[in-house]
């Protein structure tokens, strides 16, 4: 039975080899997981049917049998020639010499026959071998061109540089951060994860690249906050700037543009008059002394050993400027408020107490925000201070974004859990990341209000990536998320059965009766005279005629008839119709997604970003990345 040792070796070498074959793997666009594509036809087995036709063997053993035939010759003239010669020396016939020349010509003739037979039956085996292989080979060939099942990569066109993520589980993002962030891994270009969930979704990844030798740093806030220098780098108007926007999106908070450039105004004081390294818990310090409370004890207490004193006279020079309406002494307030809260949210000392001996004041992240490799920083949005240590991280890579150098590779950042950031900031932020050559992926727990996602999802230069969800409000509005489309449908059927038996008789009787009658007369008179004659002649002729005609017609007519009637319609109509159902998005696999930009992809495209799937046989290797100018 293994024991527990081994069982942490054998998953340090499964981990090793899983980094090693899904960080290799150099890309130059987002690539979110694998699409299984099904083979068109089955493989042919090359057992199935004979390897060569009839007719293309049988040569090799014609030749045996010549050479059977021709041994048999030779046999047969050998004993033909010593019957000759017996018979010569029994009757004293000279026949020796022709019995002689028998059995030579018959032994000579019947050698070379069999050699030649020998010759003819390798050759002809050679090359019924050839033919044998080259069928083989080519059978071979056949077979495995045809297309076989597969996990095809799911790719981003070149142009998309956002990626937005919607719904989903903890482990379902922690799968899809690890295939694009494993895709998108070099030497030479910088991967930046912001962990807003407090639910360590980037934890696999790290394990991941730690795992192939590398370091990766982790950075927890707020517990860092109090010995972390965010600003190391920034001028004071640039501190100035981060913070107040950060603060203007605080829940509660009016966000208006007075209210900012006061904030920003009284940062960049105590920033500038008090130098570096500028933590949460100087920067309270020294608002606490533009607030005019450092003149009493408990004011002196909480700033002593924050401050020198130069910082607090330069501040208390300047403290006149500020406070002198009820608005900028509320907002003092409140900026001393949120800076201790801040800096004493490392749950190891209170802010005014002093740092061991053995711990340095502050600590800045090796190779500043961008270093080469993963990085991943922690600030949970749903923690005591109400999400304010989570903006300023995100508005400290923000300035770094809007003013620091354009990136000369396309490093990548993700912001998991960005559901309370607004689309405002959302937009702005991908907005100075693509300036800066830098690609954005955010991860939304929820879908967001319909006309936030009008506007902010699948625009240009980005796609949208749906994963499951078990709530059904949530599978609801991914539906109206992913859109309708038309279909035809059978909408109605109707089968009509008639049918008529009639009997009709129809009589006609008539009769028709014509009579005509015809009478005529007639008379002539003839006078004359004989020739030779003097006595006159005289003829008289009469005639009458009559005729009747008489006619009689009769009809009758009968009929019968019988009819029967059978009728089907079909009616189909266009429909308007969502494209997937509600119960689909709620039964799909944890680490399913579906893309949804039509611009892109025709059509949805349906994906799994398991990084396991890598080391699948049937998974396919991406095309090598293009040579960068």
């Amino acid at each position: 039975m293994p024991s527990e040792q081994d069982s942490d070796e054998l998953e340090q070498v499964e981990r090793r080899e899983l980094a090693e074959r899904l960080l290799s793997q150099r890309m130059d666009r987002f690539r979110w997981g694998w699409q299984f594509v099904p083979g068109q036809q089955r493989a042919l087995d090359p057992l199935s049917r004979p390897v060569l036709l009839a007719t293309e063997f049988g040569a090799a053993a014609s030749a045996a049998q010549l050479g059977v035939l021709s041994r048999a010759c030779a046999f047969g003239g050998t004993v033909l020639g010593g019957a000759a010669l017996a018979l010569g020396a029994v009757t004293g016939t000279p026949l020796v010499l022709p019995g002689l020349a028998i059995a030579g010509v018959s032994v000579v003739g019947g050698g070379l026959a069999t050699a030649y037979a020998r010759w003819r039956e390798g050759a002809e085996r050679a090359r019924e071998g050839a033919r044998v292989d080259e069928h083989d080979r080519q059978r071979g060939a056949t077979a495995a061109a045809v297309p076989r099942d597969a996990w095809q990569p799911v790719q981003a066109p070149p142009d998309v540089n956002r990626t937005d993520v919607v719904c989903g589980t903890w482990d379902g993002w922690a799968a899809m951060i690890a295939s694009t962030a494993g895709s998108l891994m070099a030497t030479d270009r910088s991967v930046v994860v912001l962990d807003l969930t407090s639910h360590d979704v980037a934890e696999d990844l790290m394990r991941l690249v730690s795992s192939t030798g590398q370091q990766v740093p982790c950075f927890r806030f707020p517990t860092l906050l109090s010995i972390v220098d965010l600003f190391h780098e920034l001028e004071p108007e640039a501190v100035g700037r981060v913070i107040a926007d950060a603060f203007a999106v605080l829940p509660g908070r009016s966000g208006s543009a007075e209210i900012r450039r006061r904030d920003e105004a009284i940062v960049r004081t105590v920033a500038r008059l008090i130098g570096g390294p500028l933590t949460f818990r100087r920067l309270a310090a020294g608002v606490r002394v533009l607030q005019r409370l450092s003149e009493s004890g408990a004011g002196s207490a909480q700033i002593d050993g924050a401050l020198s004193l130069e910082q607090q006279l330069a501040l208390s020079r300047v403290s006149h400027e500020f406070g002198r309406t009820p608005q900028e002494i509320d907002e003092l307030t409140f900026l001393v408020d949120t800076f201790e809260m801040l800096a004493g949210n490392d749950g190891r000392r209170h802010f005014d107490a002093p740092p061991p001996a053995d711990e340095e004041p502050t600590v800045r992240p090796a190779g500043g925000q961008w270093r080469l490799g993963l990085t991943v920083f922690t600030a949970p949005i749903y923690n005591n201070d109400s999400g304010a240590s989570a903006r300023i991280l995100l508005y400290r890579f923000m300035e770094d974004l809007r003013y620091g150098k354009p990136h000369e590779t396309d490093d990548l950042i993700i912001v998991a859990g960005v559901d309370r950031l607004g689309r405002d900031v959302l937009d702005e932020f991908s907005q100075h990341a693509h300036n800066a050559k830098v690609r954005t992926m955010f991860l939304h727990q929820h879908v967001p209000p319909l006309e936030d996602a009008q506007r902010m999802l699948n625009t240009a230069g980005s796609v949208t990536l749906l994963m499951g969800t078990s709530n059904a409000l949530q599978a609801r509005a991914a539906v109206d998320l992913i859109g309708a489309e038309y279909r035809f449908v059978l909408s109605q059927e109707t089968q009509n059965t008639s049918e008529s038996l009639g009997s009709s008789q129809d009589e006609t009787i008539g009769q028709a009766h014509t009579e005509s009658t015809d009478q005529q007369r007639g008379r002539s008179f003839q006078f004359g005279l004989r020739h030779g004659e003097r006595l006159p002649i005289f003829t008289r002729n009469s005639g009458s005629s009559r005729g009747t005609a008489r006619t009689s017609q009769w009809a009758r007519t009968r009929g019968t008839s019988e009819t029967t009637e059978h009728g089907t319609s079909i009616t189909t109509s266009r429909v308007f119709e969502p494209g997937v159902e509600p119960v689909e998005i709620e039964t799909l696999p944890r680490t399913a997604f579906i893309a949804l930009n039509k611009v892109h992809f025709r059509e949805a495209v349906m994906g799994d970003c398991d990084p396991g799937i890598c080391r699948d046989p049937r998974a396919v290797d991406p095309q090598p990345e293009r040579p960068r100018r």
